[in-house]
C-alpha cells in the first residue's frame, strides 16, 4: 500500500477516511504550533508578569472567544436623589426627587416602604411637605427605569420647624442724613414688610410693601426719624421688629 510520496502527493488508492484523518491531523498540528508561538510571544512580552503560562493561555482563549466578566459597576441601578437632604424645614417647603436618567419615581411621605401602588411621577418630581412644629416626615422613594429595572429605596428624614424669617435690614443704617434721603428695607424674597416712620410699633394695618421697600425721609434740620419694620413670610410667619434712627442734617 502506497503512502504520501516525497512531493506530498497522496495515493488515491488509499481509503478516503485515511486521507481525511491525515489532513485533519496536519491542520491541528499547525494550529497548535501557532498557539505555542502566540503564548511564547506573550510570555516574552510579560517577563515580569506573576501569571503562569496556563493563566496567559486562559486570557488568550477568553479574549479570542469574546468572553468578558462584568465589572462591579455593571448591573447597578441608580437610586433617586432627594434634595435637599435630611434637615429642618418649614411647613410648605418642597423636596425634589430625581434621577439622572429618565425614570418613574414611586414615593411615600409617611415612612412606609414605597411600592408600584404608591404615589408616582416622572423624574424629577417635587413633593410639598407640611405639618405642625416638630413633625418628623420620612420621604422614601425608588426609581423604575424603561427597561423595568428597579432601584434601591432612598430615604430622607425632615423635621418641620416654625422658623421666623429675618427681620428687615436697612440701608443706609443709623446716621445723619439729608432731607430727601431714601432708605431701603429688605428681607427674604417674597416677604411683605410692614413699617412706620413715627416711632410707633408697626402692625398689619401699617404701611407695607413687598420686599424690598423704600421710603423717603424728609424733615427740618435736627429732626429725628425712627423707622420700625417687621416682615411676614407666607410660610414662615412674622419676624421680629427692626429699628433704625436717623437725624436730618442739612
Amino acid at each position: 500500500m502506497r503512502q504520501i510520496d516525497a512531493f506530498g502527493r497522496v495515493d488515491l488508492a488509499l481509503p478516503r477516511w485515511h486521507i481525511v484523518c491525515t489532513v485533519v491531523l496536519s491542520m491541528k498540528t499547525i494550529l497548535r504550533f501557532i498557539l505555542v508561538l502566540v503564548l511564547l510571544t506573550g510570555c516574552l512580552a510579560r517577563v515580569d508578569s506573576p501569571e503562569s503560562p496556563f493563566q496567559l493561555m486562559d486570557h488568550f482563549l477568553e479574549s479570542n472567544a469574546g468572553g468578558k466578566e462584568p465589572s462591579d459597576a455593571e448591573g447597578q441601578v441608580e437610586p433617586p436623589v432627594i434634595s435637599p437632604s435630611s434637615q429642618v424645614i418649614a411647613s410648605g417647603d418642597l423636596v425634589v426627587i430625581s434621577t439622572t436618567a429618565p425614570s418613574t419615581l414611586y414615593y411615600t411621605v409617611d415612612g412606609s416602604e414605597p411600592t408600584l401602588a404608591s404615589s408616582s411621577g416622572a423624574s424629577p418630581t417635587a413633593v410639598m411637605l407640611s405639618g405642625s412644629n416638630g413633625t418628623h416626615i420620612f420621604v422614601k422613594a425608588f426609581a423604575r427605569y424603561p427597561d423595568d429595572s428597579v432601584s434601591p429605596v432612598t430615604t430622607e428624614d425632615y423635621v418641620i420647624a416654625a422658623v421666623a424669617p429675618s427681620a428687615p435690614s436697612f440701608s443706609p443704617t443709623n446716621q445723619a442724613v439729608s432731607s430727601g434721603t431714601v432708605v431701603t428695607m429688605s428681607t427674604l424674597a417674597g416677604a411683605t414688610i410692614y413699617y412706620t416712620v413715627d416711632g410707633s410699633d408697626p402692625s398689619l394695618a401699617s404701611s407695607s410693601g413687598a420686599s424690598p421697600v423704600s421710603v423717603t425721609l424728609t424733615g427740618s434740620n435736627g429732626t429725628h426719624i425712627l423707622i420700625k419694620a417687621f416682615a411676614v413670610y407666607p410660610v414662615l410667619g412674622a419676624s421680629g421688629i427692626a429699628t433704625e434712627d436717623y437725624v436730618i442734617a442739612h
